[in-house]
C-alpha cells in the first residue's frame, strides 16, 4: 500500500493515477482536498486512458500527503509518450484552436487583468476550454479534454492543458507576460523550489 496525492490541478492527479497502475499497487490510498473533484478526475481518466485495474481499488480520503516527485519523475515524466501510449480514445483533429488563460491573481504563471482582457479579445474566435481545475461535472471535464485532444493547436498560459499537449503531441504555444507583470514559473532543483523566469537555463535544466 502506498499514498498518492490528488492535487487541485488535473495533471498532478492524472500523473498519480498513472503511477498507481505503473507500480501495480493493489491497495492505493489517494489523499485530496476535495473528494468530489478527485472522483470527477478519476472517472474521466479511466474513460480516456487504459488502466491495469489498480486505480479502481483506490481508497480516496480527504487529507494531505507529500507529492512523490521522485517516483513521478522516474516513472512518468522521463517517458515523453507515456500518456499518449495509454490513450484509448482516438485523436480526431478537427482543425479548431483551443486556448486557456490564467489570471495572475490565481497563479504566478498567469497575466494581469489588462493583459488578460486584451488576450481574451484577441483569442475570442477560438475555443476557450477554461480552467484545468474546479470542474462541475464529469461531462464538463470530458468535454474539455476531448476538445483539447482533437484541436489543431492550443494557446495559453502554462496549465495542465498545455503540459498535457506536450505529452499527447498536440502543437502548443505558452503565453507568458513580460511587462508590467512578469509571469513566473516554479521549478524544483535538489528538493528546493524556486520561482524563476520562463525558459531560463539553470545548469542543464530548461524551465
Amino acid at each position: 500500500m502506498a499514498d498518492y496525492r490528488s492535487g487541485t490541478g488535473l495533471l498532478d492527479t492524472w500523473a498519480n493515477l498513472l503511477l498507481i497502475d505503473l507500480q501495480a499497487d493493489y491497495d492505493p490510498v489517494i489523499w485530496c482536498a476535495d473528494v468530489c473533484q478527485t472522483a470527477i478526475m478519476m472517472e474521466v481518466y479511466l474513460k480516456n486512458f487504459r488502466s491495469n485495474g489498480f486505480i479502481k481499488h483506490a481508497k480516496v480520503k480527504k487529507g494531505y500527503c507529500e507529492y512523490n516527485r521522485a517516483a513521478i519523475d522516474e516513472f512518468i515524466y522521463k517517458h515523453k509518450t507515456i500518456f499518449l501510449d495509454r490513450l484509448k480514445v482516438s485523436k480526431k483533429p478537427s482543425g479548431h484552436i483551443t486556448y486557456s488563460l490564467a489570471n495572475a491573481t490565481k497563479t504566478r504563471k498567469g497575466m494581469d487583468e489588462n493583459m488578460l482582457e486584451e488576450m481574451q479579445t484577441i483569442l475570442s474566435n477560438f475555443d476557450n476550454i477554461g480552467d484545468s481545475r474546479n470542474f462541475e461535472s464529469v461531462e464538463e471535464l470530458d468535454s474539455k479534454f476531448k476538445r483539447l485532444l482533437n484541436c489543431k493547436m492550443h494557446i495559453g498560459s502554462e496549465t495542465s492543458w498545455s503540459v498535457l499537449c506536450t505529452r499527447l503531441q498536440i502543437p502548443c504555444m505558452n503565453l507568458f507576460q513580460m511587462y508590467p507583470y512578469k509571469s513566473l514559473k516554479r521549478v524544483t532543483i535538489n528538493d528546493v523550489k524556486y520561482n524563476v523566469e520562463p525558459h531560463m537555463l539553470i545548469g542543464d535544466k530548461h524551465t
